[in-house]
């Protein structure tokens, strides 16, 4: 192991010890305080997001009542994961293919990008299992470097606190880099496109200035967006 690749790692560790003492000192959002949110359900066509009904869920227990089988059911809060599902009333079966095949169209095109890239690894992650069923809306893809989780999702979420209000876009675009998994404490407070990254700051989600339907925007973004973090990691070890 060299030199570089071990200060890294001894760095890293002190971030994930420092969040994980942040974390406990802050309380973790559970299910009665996410259903006190208003949620904003909207979908990205072309340049413009259209508003989209959300399916009807339970108030005490937040379970979608129309996606809800003996075998499959889908919550509005997951609070093992601290993350929000906005599921639309409508068209579920229309966007969740178009997500798919957003998402195995960028797959293909990251694996290419990666093979000069080694010490990188890409992960195909789904949201759900067992009993939980979203469909394909959520299913995002990652890549490792280190311990570090760049995420590259195919639905934007935002949240104001104050206002008490949660907002989902699907087929918008959304980067995160996490060293554990990412919840709702860490969503931007908009859709909107952001202005800057967030230098030596971990974890973030990140809006990047892309559309959907630019494959190849997307995956020279995203892999932008882990080099100018992976960039600074390194500065910010040798300072």
């Amino acid at each position: 192991m060299n030199k570089i690749l071990m200060i890294s790692e001894c760095y890293m560790r002190l971030v994930n010890i420092g969040q994980l003492i942040k974390w406990r000192k802050e309380k973790k959002m559970n299910v009665k305080e996410a259903l006190e949110y208003k949620p904003l359900l909207k979908v990205k066509e072309g340049e413009k997001l259209k508003s989209e009904y959300i399916a009807e869920y339970d108030e005490n227990e937040g379970v979608y009542n129309c996606y809800s089988t003996e075998k499959h059911t889908a919550f509005f809060f997951d609070e093992r994961s601290g993350n929000f599902h906005l599921m639309p009333k409508y068209n579920v079966k229309t966007y969740s293919s178009e997500i798919e095949d957003k998402r195995n169209d960028v797959y293909k095109l990251l694996q290419d990008v990666l093979k000069e890239k080694q010490e990188w690894v890409l992960k195909d992650r789904r949201t759900g299992n067992g009993r939980m069923q979203y469909y394909s809306l959520f299913n995002y893809l990652r890549i490792v470097v280190d311990n570090r989780n760049y995420d590259l999702m195919f639905f934007r979420m935002a949240i104001n606190k104050n206002d008490k209000q949660v907002e989902c876009a699907l087929k918008s675009i959304q980067f995160a880099v996490t060293v554990n998994e990412s919840s709702c404490d860490i969503y931007p407070e908009t859709l909107q496109e952001s202005k800057n990254e967030k230098e030596n700051e971990i974890p973030y989600y990140y809006n990047p200035d892309v559309s959907f339907e630019e494959n190849d925007k997307i995956v020279d973004a995203f892999i932008k967006f882990i080099e100018r973090n992976e960039e600074n990691i390194y500065k910010s070890i040798e300072k």
